[in-house]
Parts: C-alpha cells; structure tokens; sequence
C-alpha cells in the first residue's frame, strides 16, 4: 500500500487511481486488532490520488469483512468493515536521491501519522489500519432484530424463549411505574 509520490509529482494535477489488496494481518499491529481467523481476510482498498500545490490529496474506499460478535446476544457473524475516505498530505522536503535513509519505508509510514510526507514514498497501512478501527461498528448487532440474551438465565432468546419473568424495574424507573397504574 505505498504510493510513489514522484511519480505523482511528475503527473502534477493528473488524477491515478491505484488498488490495493492485503491481507488483514499485514496492516501494522494487527495482531492486536484483529483475531487470528481474520488474519488472511483480504482488505481492499481502491485510492485516488494526485499531487498540486505540495500536497498529495487520497480518496478512496476501504471494505473488508471480519468476525464480528453481537452485542445482544454475543454469536459470531461475519461483518463488513468499510467506507469511504478522503486525505490531504503535506509534502515536506524532498529526498534525493544521494540522502536516501535506509529507514524511508519508516519515513512513509510515520507520514501516514502525521499527515507529512518526508520522504519519496507513501505507505498507507498504518493509515488504513486507523481506517479499519474507525469504520467498525461499535455495537455490532447480528440482526437489527435481535432479541439478545435473557437477563435471568442467559439463554439466546434468538434460538428459544424460556419461562423466566423478567418484570425486574430498574428502581430508577420505578415512579414512571407508580405513574403508569394511576393513569389506568
């Protein structure tokens, strides 16, 4: 996931469309992020830059798919992961080619942190792994309609209802109780 930024440079203005496909398992820390069964889930990734102005504008869209689990009733189900995305980076000094560091490809990814290109290469990875925790849902439902897990005995009241009487009221709520039973 690195774009040539002289090349871009050379083509100042001119819009290049570039796709890339990883494995999830690639992107930086993703041992921490991702769970083994998703670590060879390709990530792909379609980017649209150009170079004007000493500035590298990306647009693009990201899309996975990833396991996830539900937060009613906690089953695992496979979710996608994605949408789009659009950056600006600023383009720092220019490195010739005799100062070329043996660390440029560190170079590149430190840009995607902070937004400023150092060196000739953009590296995306630790940019798009910042995508990747972005784009994810924070309460993945398995079904819109999920009904979750019974508050007394755990069963998945997808799968089966049981006999348990759930009319505990939270004691916070309890006068809108009260309230309700004087009105009818």
């Amino acid at each position: 996931m690195i774009i040539d930024i002289l090349e871009l440079k050379s083509r100042n203005g001119s819009l290049l469309d570039y796709f890339f496909q990883e494995e999830l398992g690639n992107l930086e820390n993703a041992d921490m992020l991702i769970r083994k069964e998703d670590q060879s889930t390709p990530v792909n990734v379609k980017v649209y830059a150009y170079f004007t102005d000493d500035k590298v504008y990306i647009s693009g869209e990201l899309k996975t798919w990833v396991t996830a689990y539900c937060s009613r009733c906690l089953a695992p189900f496979k979710q996608e992961v994605g949408g789009e995305f659009w950056e600006e980076f600023q383009v720092g000094e220019p490195v010739m080619e005799e100062e070329k560091h043996e660390d440029e490809l560190l170079l590149s990814r430190e840009a995607a942190n902070n937004l400023e290109i150092k060196g000739n290469y953009l590296d995306l990875r630790e940019y798009i792994r910042q995508l990747f925790i972005v784009f994810q849902e924070w309460k993945p439902l398995c079904d819109p309609q999920c009904k979750g897990l019974c508050s007394e005995c755990g069963i998945n009241l997808n799968e089966k209802d049981c006999a348990c009487i759930r009319k505990t009221v939270d004691p916070r709520l309890a006068p809108l109780q009260e309230l309700k039973k004087e009105t009818n």
